[in-house]
Formats: C-alpha cells, sequence, structure tokens
C-alpha cells in the first residue's frame, strides 16, 4: 500500500515555488505504483480527504483493513523556521531553504513488525543511494522540532513513535521523505520524470529483494493483498 500523505483540504509544506506537498506526494505515488504494476505487484494508493485528527483515524482505519504485505507512506519534507528565507517567483512572495537536501526514513519501535520495516527501510536507503539519491540528516539537528533519534546514519533512518500510519501498524511500515521541497534544487528535481522514475525503481526493488528474495521479478499472485487503485 502507498499511503499519500496528508490531504487536499490539509496539503502539508509548501514548495520553494508555492507548490503544495500533497501535489508532490499523489504524483509520486501514482509513479510508483505504475512501476510497481509493470513489476507484477498488485498495489493500492490510499487517498485520504478532511483535516486533522479524522483524517488521520480514517487513515490507519483504511490501512489496518487492506493490511498490506509492505505500508509505505509518501511525502516530501521542509525545515524548521530558522532555515526558511524569503525570495521572490513568479512574481509572488515564497519561502526558500537550499540548506538542506536529499531523503529521510522514518520507523516507529511500536510496531511489533518493527524488525521487518528497520529491514525494508535499510534495502529502500540502499537503493535509493544506488540510484544517485543522498539522505538528509538534518531531523537529528539539536533544535526545537528536531532532535529525532538518527539510527542509521549512513542511510538516513530514523525512529519517530508519534506518527500514527507508524505506530498503530501491524504490519512491515515505513514513511519517505523523498525530499526537500523548499530547497529549490530539490523542488525542481523531484518533479522530473528521471528522479520520480529512480525513486519508483528503488521502492520497487526493495520489495522484490525483502520480500521476494529475488531482483527484480515478478512477485508470486498475492503478495500485496490488494489491487492496482486508489482508495479514498
Amino acid at each position: 500500500m502507498l499511503d499519500v500523505g496528508h490531504t487536499p483540504e490539509q496539503p502539508g509544506a509548501t514548495s520553494a515555488r508555492g507548490v503544495p506537498e500533497f501535489e508532490f506526494n499523489l504524483k509520486l505515488a501514482r509513479r510508483v505504483s505504475l512501476e510497481l504494476a509493470r513489476s507484477g505487484y498488485l498495489v493500492s494508493v490510499l487517498v485520504v480527504h478532511g483535516i486533522g485528527q479524522d483524517q488521520l483515524l480514517n487513515r490507519v482505519a483504511q490501512a489496518k483493513r487492506y493490511s498490506p504485505t509492505l505500508f509505505i507512506s509518501i511525502h516530501h519534507d521542509s525545515v524548521q523556521p530558522l532555515f526558511i528565507h524569503e525570495w521572490s517567483f513568479a512574481g509572488r512572495a515564497n519561502h526558500y531553504s537550499d540548506e538542506f537536501s536529499g531523503f529521510s526514513i522514518f520507523l516507529s519501535e511500536l510496531t511489533p513488525k518493527f524488525a521487518e520495516s528497520l529491514a525494508a527501510a535499510q534495502i529502500l536507503a540502499d537503493e535509493l543511494i544506488r540510484q544517485g539519491l543522498r539522505p538528509s540528516l538534518h531531523h537529528a539537528m539539536k533544535i526545537p522540532g528536531e532532535g529525532r533519534k538518527l539510527i542509521d546514519r549512513q542511510r538516513g533512518i530514523y525512529l519517530n513513535d508519534r506518527l500514527a500510519v507508524l505506530k498503530e501498524a501491524f504490519y512491515p511500515a515505513l514513511l519517505l521523505e523523498a525530499g526537500v521541497i523548499v530547497n529549490r534544487a530539490d523542488e525542481i528535481n523531484l518533479q522530473t520524470e528521471t528522479m520520480q522514475a529512480q525513486i519508483a525503481q528503488a521502492i520497487t526493488q526493495t520489495v522484490s529483494r525483502r520480500f521476494c528474495g529475488t531482483n527484480g521479478s515478478k512477485a508470486p499472485p498475492g503478495l500485496l493483498d490488494g489491487h492496482d487503485s486508489e482508495r479514498k
């Protein structure tokens, strides 16, 4: 299951050029879904509407009903306010930060499937790095709003036990921050077919290696208990 982070009504961060994070998340999730389907995997894209706690509860409930072999929540990253600067793009005031770049992966120790989640996260990070991406370490900084526990510095893997979609999971689950959209270069790269294909291939290889013991071969029927669709 590919969980599209945030909602149309509460779209998350805003990119350096004013694009809501939700749009990045949805586009990438669809691209990853296509790559997985091409490789023979069954996948569901989860899109949730609403705001606040209600949408989180709805998201968790739908994921639990689906009970996927692997749950990946797709997000795009921002930074803390002290690193934000103002600039003008297309005649409008916007905010950016070029200090940090790269992906981050989050896990929760509260899930009974932590070991399986960690194994999947390690493979995903390795595959992303093999595709030329690099992890960001800014969430480990000892500043307000950060200070996350970095459990694998080389791979950019963190613990966060406050994320409902991870801590409530009884299946392997991770959250991917694909890149930093307030970084002006990252923002452009993340919208390209090249980078989206790289991330999609990395996720597909993760599924193949972790759950099939292969490098890119098709999954056996029913590996992911669902179908290629968007669930709302």
